[in-house]
């Protein structure tokens, strides 16, 4: 639900906790939610919000942004709980893309202090079981944080692919479980599988992180049988190749 008040300010389940009447800036996000908060504590955060209101026009400025595809009020509004110190809830479900939108919020206006906070968070997260191994994999590719992606990798264990929907015939059961039939994630192979991947999944991951994940579980992983794959040795091929790729001039 969205309320609209009478200056026709609209905020939501997102921004209901940010419209401070003693407000000094009003952030409108892609999605047109509004958030009326405080400047300095966008200013002690990120070095472009800094620059940004040393050259505006002073109290109650309103900041448009206007990138849907991490703009939007619910990824603004996980940055604010960091801006304002409040405890970011953990993740409701095992999903790392709403994470992904604020890392790349959190890159485009240099805000290292909270990609440092939220990197801790995801270890934490993956012990209370909130994210899974593949989940940790892929916000330490984009945290850009070798050790983090190492640690999901050494975590992965059973963790596998499953039928999202019981009304399936036996046939597309069969299907779902050969990766040369379908593009989707192979049903049974392990979740950082490269070759059990989606497409798109596949295609995300930089090909810098991508070659090592390949060359570091070819011929390691013992479908069927996960748990007698080795991940830790996945982990520490993972580790040399990635450094090898990336100039490291010890390996």
């Amino acid at each position: 639900m969205t309320d609209k008040t009478k200056n026709q300010i609209l905020f939501d389940d997102h921004s209901r906790d940010f419209q401070f009447e003693d407000s000094d800036v009003t952030i409108r996000t892609s999605d047109d939610v509004t958030f009326k908060i405080h400047r300095f504590h966008l200013m002690a955060v990120s070095a472009v919000f800094r620059d940004m209101m040393a050259i505006g026009k002073g109290q109650n400025e309103e900041l448009c942004l206007t990138d849907e595809s991490f703009e939007d009020a619910s990824t603004i509004g996980k940055f604010l709980y960091f801006c304002y110190g409040k405890s970011l809830p953990a993740p409701a479900t095992k999903e790392h893309t709403p994470y992904q939108k604020l890392i790349n919020l959190c890159n485009k206006y240099e805000c290292p202090g909270v990609l440092a906070h939220l990197e801790a968070l995801v270890y934490k997260w993956y012990i209370e079981d909130c994210l899974c191994p593949r989940n940790v994999f892929v916000l330490g590719y984009s945290l850009n944080q070798p050790e983090l992606a190492i640690y999901g990798i050494t975590h992965a264990g059973n963790w596998q692919w499953s039928e999202t929907s019981m009304d399936i015939t036996e046939a597309e059961k069969t299907k779902s479980k050969d990766c040369t039939a379908v593009i989707s994630s192979v049903i049974g192979c392990s979740a950082l599988d490269p070759s059990g991947l989606t497409y798109h999944d596949f295609a995300d991951i930089p090909d810098a992180w991508k070659f090592p994940l390949v060359r570091a579980t070819w011929g390691k992983i013992k479908d069927g049988e996960l748990s007698k794959t080795d991940w830790k040795k996945i982990a520490e091929d993972f580790e040399r190749i990635f450094k090898m790729v990336n100039g490291d001039s010890t390996c």
